[in-house]
């Protein structure tokens, strides 16, 4: 699966809110999510939990690092017995980083627009625009139009993930950062 994605860091996510509500979209869902990001070599991988589901994936990406839209290749994987799981992956590869957020989800046309609360890091604005058969051009048109519709300025753009940004507020690299569950920030 393949999708046209961009982050921004927006320290107030009310005009962005406001936009949305504006065009008639509704929020789809609010999440409380978990990742746990383990060391590999090439891309990446998390295991994903999301508070109040029982669906629980694991996911393993490969996006280039840059500060503008650009395409994520990704696989999904449920998983049932997640202890299990979490500690197999452990154990094995080691784990890098916990991210922990709340999400607000948007459908706006092929994009999914997150509302993002990340603890340890603030508030940022993510779109995952899907990317269809050989439908580049119009997911990456698609992309651009609602970044420009919600007013989110191209200075902000966060050219790489969470687990980049916390790993840089890190002192000691031996350690996982795990960062404790703040309360949420998110409309």
């Amino acid at each position: 699966m393949r999708n046209v994605e961009i982050k921004v860091r927006c320290d107030d996510l009310h005009p962005v809110h406001a936009i949305l509500v504006g065009r008639g979209l509704k929020r789809v869902a609010r999440m409380r999510q978990v990742d746990t990001y383990f060391d590999v070599r090439d891309g990446r991988l998390k295991l994903r939990e999301i508070d109040g589901q029982a669906r629980v994936e694991l996911v393993g990406y490969r996006r280039p690092d840059l500060p503008t839209a650009r395409t994520s290749t990704y696989t999904l994987a449920k998983v049932t017995d997640v202890e299990a799981t979490r500690s197999v992956l452990s154990m094995v590869l080691g784990t890098r980083v916990v991210v922990a957020k709340t999400r607000d989800l948007y459908q706006w046309h092929s994009t999914r627009v997150h509302l993002d609360a990340v603890d340890g890091l603030g508030t940022f604005v993510e779109l995952e625009t899907a990317l269809y058969g050989g439908q580049q051009d119009a997911a990456e048109r698609e992309c651009k139009q609602i970044f420009e519709a919600l007013a989110l300025e191209e200075s902000n753009i966060v050219g790489v993930s969470y687990v980049d940004l916390l790993e840089a507020m890190r002192d000691d690299d031996s350690t996982p950062l795990i960062v404790e569950v703040e309360p949420d920030e998110v409309l």
